[in-house]
């Protein structure tokens, strides 16, 4: 296999060296770069750029521009010398002077953002001649956002509007929704009253974004195409469905991106009957649905049967409603979709782990290339199944392909096991011995791979080896982690309360209470807050507690 590629590299070598023999103008040097560019050969690519140079042949702008892009190649393929090769083609331009044309300038700040080197990127833009360039300004916003940098982006885009130099196009508010998308990610919801419905908002998402949206409507931008998509995806992020739906009724035409947003969005915000029903009218008016549009189908199916009950069938428990509707999806998307889009093989594993039927899940994870997300999803099936041996045995037999996610899988695995086990008494303990070791054993395996300060892998240890019976191990690894959050202050109150320990149950929380992490606590934490107040008997923390949960309108919430 090596071989064969080896030749076929040595194959395009030849190749290039005997088109050189004809190049005798930039015009077809650049041809020749921008053909290896566009055929994903960047380092040959580069190669011409330098033999170009060597053969006293000067590059123009055009012939830059190839082999910057070149550069960002390089960089989304595997990032071998991408910066450093971007840099020496960025001093050579300064001294030729070229770095002062307008597509050169966007091509590198592009570059450098891709390369990971915002620093570059924006030292590039901050020169005053960028400030007029519309693509450096879309260039720098796009890096931002892509660097998960979203206040940023904002920030540049606040900026771009306040300056007038250069007036936002629609690819540019494109970015900025996008950003305001990525904030809402990260934001935690907040239960609002919208269009009669209570619904978990993200409201300074919805806020940043609706003044996106007043923007891009004084300036005549919401009705492209583009924005309007980045409008329905948006507003669903952040949770408001009325928007979402509002703007994409609003559209004078749909594609395939506004219709698989929209299901999408009602997937995400608990309208899987409306996302269903959006896929179904979307057949209706012959727009052909491609493999996202059916992964956010079968997302939308899974949430169904995270919500039905287990139905008995020849021996097997199974979520038969949900399982009927994704095999007639399933059905669809083979005839409708690429079978074999990873986006489709993950969503669908996950589908038929969720509705009990391993056996269709094992054969569609077959069919996978890349393993560690459908692999999470089959292990989580066969523990909801409980089939917790055969998860672990999966673990074990695709070790190769683990990340974090089946760590902690894995580890959802062993609880299931130590819920099973019966307990012995172990140095005046009670400990389910086999689930421990068991637990040990992951926990070891995660540090080998650099995954075991995992934020949901840590809380999840923290439970386990709390179900286990091992409490001193729960607390050690909370202390062991630099900074707490949330997720594993709710693992070590929920250990000491498991453990019968009311009192440093109802410390810890209070501890938590006064952390800045409170801040962001969600129904679960304080959920756990209670039964903190319960198992130490001290009515008056429980009384407190009720009222920040009344403050913070979560209390339809609370089991």
């Amino acid at each position: 296999m090596r071989a064969n590629a080896f030749c076929g590299h040595l194959d395009k070598m030849v190749d290039a060296i005997n088109a050189l023999d004809k190049v005798t103008s930039v015009v077809s040097w650049t041809g020749l770069i921008l053909r290896y560019v566009a055929s994903g050969q960047q380092m040959l690519a580069l190669r011409l750029f330098a033999a170009m140079q060597a053969e006293g042949v000067a590059p123009d702008s055009r012939t830059v521009v190839a082999a910057l892009r070149a550069c960002t190649g390089l960089a989304a393929s595997h990032g071998y010398g991408a910066l450093e090769a971007g840099k020496k083609i960025h001093h050579q331009v300064s001294i030729a002077g070229c770095d002062m044309n307008p597509f050169v300038v966007s091509t590198l700040i592009d570059m450098y953002a891709k390369c990971g080197s915002l620093i570059d990127a924006r030292m590039v833009f901050d020169k005053r001649f960028a400030r007029y360039n519309v693509v450096a300004w879309n260039a720098m916003i796009f890096g931002y956002v892509n660097s998960h940098q979203e206040g940023k982006a904002l920030d540049l885009f606040s900026n771009m509007v306040k300056e007038r130099g250069c007036e936002p196009t629609s690819r540019t508010l494109v970015a900025v929704l996008k950003a305001c998308s990525g904030l809402a990610e990260k934001e935690l919801a907040k239960r609002v009253y919208e269009d009669g419905d209570l619904r978990l908002v993200k409201l300074h998402s919805l806020e940043t974004g609706m003044a996106v949206h007043s923007y891009a409507r004084s300036a005549g931008l919401d009705t492209d195409i583009f924005v309007a998509n980045s409008l329905v995806d948006m507003y669903a992020k952040s949770g408001s469905l009325v928007s979402s739906a509002g703007v994409f009724d609003g559209m004078i035409s749909r594609d395939v991106i506004s219709w698989t947003s929209m299901v999408l969005g009602y997937a995400d915000c608990g309208g899987e009957e409306m996302a269903l029903e959006a896929l179904a009218q979307m057949h209706l008016e012959g727009c052909k649905p491609n493999s996202l549009t059916f992964a956010a189908a079968f997302k939308a199916c899974s949430k169904l049967a995270a919500r039905e009950t287990w139905t008995e069938i020849q021996g097997r428990r199974v979520k038969l409603v949900a399982l009927e509707r994704g095999m007639a999806l399933h059905s669809q998307s083979l005839k409708q979709a690429k079978a074999c889009d990873e986006f489709l093989l993950s969503s669908l594993v996950d589908l038929y782990g969720r509705c009990g039927s391993l056996a269709d899940a094992r054969h569609v994870f077959g069919q996978t290339r890349s393993h560690p997300v459908p692999l999470t999803s089959l292990m989580l099936g066969y523990t909801e199944s409980g089939e917790a041996r055969t998860a672990l045995e999966l673990f074990e037999q695709e070790r190769k392909a683990v990340d974090a996610r089946a760590f902690v899988a894995a580890s959802r695995a062993c609880k299931a096991l130590a819920e099973e086990e019966e307990a012995r008494a172990l140095d005046g303990k009670s400990v389910k011995v086999g689930a421990l070791e068991t637990c040990m054993a992951i926990h070891s395996a995660a540090a080998r791979y650099g995954v075991d300060s995992s934020t949901y892998l840590t809380s999840c240890l923290i439970e386990v080896y709390a179900g286990c019976g091992s409490l001193l191990d729960a607390v050690t690894i909370f202390n062991q982690r630099k900074f707490q959050d949330v997720f594993s202050w709710t693992a070590l109150i929920l250990a000491y309360v498991g453990n019968g320990q009311g009192g440093p149950a109802l410390q810890a929380f209070k501890v938590m209470q006064r952390s800045p992490c409170f801040s962001f606590a969600n129904a679960r934490c304080c959920a756990v807050g209670l039964a903190a107040c319960a198992a130490s008997g001290d009515s008056e923390a429980a009384r407190k507690h009720w009222h920040e949960i009344y403050r913070r309108g979560i209390e339809r919430l609370i089991d």
